[in-house]
């Protein structure tokens, strides 16, 4: 008799616990997930920080963190790591009441770019590791990745010409003043590069060869213009709404041309009476 009492109340303490954690194990639960504040260049060290903090009075003896991150971000420690197209971290948390964990992660920026870390998922479970539970968070972080830099004297740029051009082998266009030689005339010469002295003394057509130049200035372009601003400008187009010197008749309002109100679109009857008493005075 005693075991069954025993086992009885087992089974009611089992169910008792399970209920309980399964109604607040999330409760009052945070898991955030940020990365440094500071952006870094290519190949230089982050961190990534996780912060636990479990605001109750139930503990949680098992609690999974699941997140992932970009494989060019490549972390010190591998452990619960798993690499596929992306970097899978797993990491393992016992947190009791009323703690707070924070641990930091250390990692080598393999690529430039922009990485961002949007979600994670969180996994726990009752005192017994008999159920799971599960939830999504949104997390939102991200980290910036310049380029890193190069010694300028590493670039070989021939300036032992005159500045501002060079020949070049690859060229779109003939510049003018760079003079080649001479070649027999095609078809497909304009006849604006004949020389005529050439071809007098030859007794043939033929045509002027010129080089190619390219400068050494270098142009860098930064297009700053987004779509808020295209669709402010756009908006204000619309909402512009003024007569400007050129525009038809049709666009200006009837009552405008006739030279009366708009609501009845009639000629304004003061002109008309005048109109008639001075053809009346006239008559007389």
């Amino acid at each position: 008799m005693k075991i069954l009492l025993l086992l009885a109340a087992a089974g009611l303490l089992y169910i008792l616990q399970d209920l309980i954690y399964k109604t607040f194990w999330d409760k009052n639960l945070s898991v955030s997930i940020h990365f440094q504040d500071k952006a870094v260049l290519e190949g230089e060290q982050a961190t990534l920080t996780e912060v636990i903090e479990n605001r109750k009075l139930l503990p949680l003896a098992y609690l999974n963190v699941k997140f992932q991150v970009s494989r060019n971000l490549v972390f010190q420690n591998m452990e619960n790591t798993s690499v596929s197209d992306f970097n899978y971290k797993n990491d393992v948390f016992s947190v009791l009441f009323h703690q707070r964990i924070r641990r930091t992660l250390v990692f080598s920026c393999q690529k430039r770019g922009y990485y961002e870390i949007t979600q994670s998922d969180i996994i726990s479970s009752n005192l017994l590791m008999t159920s799971e539970y599960i939830s999504t968070l949104n997390q939102n972080t991200y980290l910036y990745v310049y380029p890193r830099y190069l010694n300028i004297d590493c670039l070989d740029v021939p300036f032992r010409k005159m500045i501002g051009t060079m020949t070049s082998r690859q060229f779109l266009y003939e510049d003018p003043f760079e003079f080649r030689g001479i070649r027999d005339y095609t078809s497909t010469d304009p006849m604006n590069s004949v020389n005529w002295t050439a071809s007098a003394r030859t007794g043939d057509l033929m045509v002027n060869v010129h080089d190619s130049t390219s400068s050494q200035e270098a142009i860098i372009i930064l297009n700053l213009e987004t779509e808020t601003v295209q669709g402010e400008k756009y908006e204000s187009e619309q909402n512009t709404n003024t007569a400007e010197p050129g525009d038809s008749p049709e666009s200006i309002p009837s009552a405008a041309i006739a030279g009366g109100t708009e609501e009845s679109g009639q000629p304004d009857q003061k002109q008309e009476r005048s109109s008639e008493e001075s053809g009346s005075q006239s008559e007389s």
